[in-house]
């Protein structure tokens, strides 16, 4: 639909248009919204032609400023989601600035920190001056509070106050003491603080469950009871196997989307392509060709029929309508079909 294989900035229309490191996507109405981190600013690509433009920041002014779409600047927005008005986006640390919350108001066309200080990284939590971010890798918005995984830890940020806790993994005070407290993390289910997690990779929520791919797995918070368990999978796998279980294995998932009574999982490497896990049998099925690796079935973007469809560099799934949108890593836009 939209961008070519190779990296850069040029926007127009979706064959011309291309994009630098993709690192986030949010449909709304007729637009999809990416965090283009490469070129340190947010585009918006029009679905129904595929017509790309810039919509906040100016490509490689990286910054962190606030204001009027024009004026307003970015290191490296990363994650995206969308509520009512306004997009939500995390900023990710890098050696130039910290990590924090954005929004953009769509209605006022303006971008304003919501949380953290897009100067500096950490993990504190407290009120939105106060409060620090690692890496905010992963977010979900629910009602009146927005979910960060920020690397082992599910913070929630307080909307429209924008005060920050932590729900799962280690508090502050476990935390170890250095220049950055940085957080260990683990993989241990859990109530509350008590759970530890060892690398959130995606989130979606479905109902009343966060389920974060943690690792190589897929692990479900209950935001009622705030209690973490695992779906399926494990810390670390060395391999992608369909199966019901504790028989099935994910490697390298890099987004999520509830789909039918379960979730799609998109496989960004190795063994790069779509699978769906039901939620209630616990069965992972993979929707794409994924039995042999890459080296033997080849890694371009071939579509198709889904068993025969490949792929390289898939990076996000974006739900727009009743169409199901893959992201890849330079803006490249395809569509999974059910038939």
């Amino acid at each position: 639909m939209a961008a070519g294989e190779t990296s850069g900035y040029q926007d127009g229309p979706g064959s011309d248009a291309r994009f630098d490191t993709v690192e986030g996507a949010v449909s709304m109405g007729n637009d999809l919204y990416v965090s283009d981190a490469g070129n340190a600013v947010i585009r918006r690509v029009n679905l129904q032609t595929g017509a790309v433009s810039t919509f906040a920041g100016a490509a490689g002014k990286g910054d962190s400023v606030d204001g009027n779409l024009t004026d307003a600047r970015f290191y490296k927005p990363g994650p995206i989601v969308a509520a009512a008005a306004t997009l939500y986006v995390a900023q990710l640390g890098t050696e130039h600035g910290g990590a924090c919350i954005r929004s953009i108001d769509l209605a006022g066309q303006k971008v304003s920190t919501v949380a953290g200080d897009c100067k500096r990284k950490g993990n504190l939590d407290g009120a939105p001056g106060a409060a620090l971010f690692m890496s905010p890798r992963a977010m979900a918005l629910d009602g009146s509070t927005l979910y960060v995984g920020d690397s082992t830890r599910i913070r929630a940020v307080a909307l429209p106050g924008g005060a920050v806790s932590t729900v799962a993994g280690e508090p502050d005070a476990q935390c170890t003491f250095g220049l950055q407290r940085i957080c260990k993390g683990g993989f241990t289910d859990g109530a509350g603080t008590d759970a530890r997690l060892t690398g959130i990779r995606a989130m979606a929520i479905s109902g009343r469950t966060l389920y974060v791919v943690d690792g190589d797995a897929v692990r479900a918070f209950d935001l009622d009871a705030k209690r973490l368990t695992t779906v399926i999978g494990r810390a670390r796998s060395n391999g992608s196997k369909d199966g019901v279980d504790a028989q099935a294995e994910i490697l390298n998932v890099g987004a999520i989307l509830p789909s039918s009574g379960g979730l799609l999982l998109l496989q960004t490497t190795t063994f790069a392509g779509l699978r769906y896990l039901n939620l209630a049998t616990k069965t992972l099925a993979s929707l794409t060709g994924l039995a042999m690796p890459a080296f033997v079935r080849g890694s371009s973007n071939v579509d198709g029929p889904a068993a025969k469809a490949d792929f390289k560099n898939p990076r996000h799934l974006v739900q727009a309508g009743e169409r199901v949108l893959i992201i890849h890593d330079h803006g490249r836009i395809r569509t999974f079909e059910k038939f």
